[in-house]
C-alpha cells in the first residue's frame, strides 16, 4: 500500500517462492516514494475451513439434485 498527501495506492505482487519474497521485504526495508517509507506486508491464503468446505459441496449437491 502506497500512500500518499491525497493519494493511497495498492499493489499486489505474485513471486516465485518463499526465497523471493523474502528477497523483496528485505529490499523493501529501506524503499522510500517522494521521501516516504512505503508499507510492506506479506499477505498468505489461509487454509479454509473444512466443516465450511463440507457444507457449501453438500449445498451444491442439493442444488444440482433439484434440477
Amino acid at each position: 500500500m502506497v500512500k500518499g498527501k491525497k493519494s493511497l495506492s495498492t499493489a499486489f505482487i505474485e513471486f516465485d517462492g518463499p526465497k523471493s519474497v523474502e528477497r523483496a521485504l528485505k529490499m523493501a526495508d529501506d524503499a522510500k516514494i517522494g521521501g516516504k517509507k512505503i508499507h510492506v506486508a506479506k499477505y498468505e491464503l489461509r487454509a479454509t475451513n473444512k466443516r465450511q468446505d463440507r457444507n457449501q459441496e453438500e449445498n451444491d449437491d442439493s442444488d444440482n439434485s433439484n434440477e
